[in-house]
């Protein structure tokens, strides 16, 4: 069995949507919406989950009923309301989840490339 892990935990507060991004609308459709049914209509996957923040919970399963999202096992909390960076307090606690890495910055001698597509 094949199972599908969507993490919609973020907060979108650095953005200032006003909404988290998972549910900005693309084409008149969540981004959350777009991302489930890739995995809806994908053959070998069985069962997805999908975690989000606790209070976004109801609607995230109203948009599964309206998409017909049927793959769609649970939506279980997840994520972290604050800007500071992702948390997830179903997967771990803060005393025990390992520090942060810092962020990588270009050198001089050595710029960002970006992909090309």
């Amino acid at each position: 069995m094949n199972i599908a892990l969507i993490f919609a935990g973020g907060s979108g507060v650095r953005m200032g949507a006003g909404i988290p991004k998972q549910f900005l609308e693309i084409n008149s459709m969540p981004v959350l919406v777009h991302t489930v049914r890739l995995f809806q209509w994908h053959t070998k996957i069985d069962k997805i989950y999908i975690s989000t923040l606790e209070d976004y919970i109801p609607y995230v399963e109203s948009l599964c009923e309206e998409y017909r999202l049927t793959k769609v096992a649970d939506v279980i909390p997840g994520g972290s309301m604050t800007a500071s960076g992702p948390s997830s307090p179903t997967m771990s606690s803060p005393r025990t989840s390992r520090p942060r890495r810092p962020r990588a910055t270009p050198s001089p001698a050595r710029p960002a490339s970006r992909p090309s597509f």
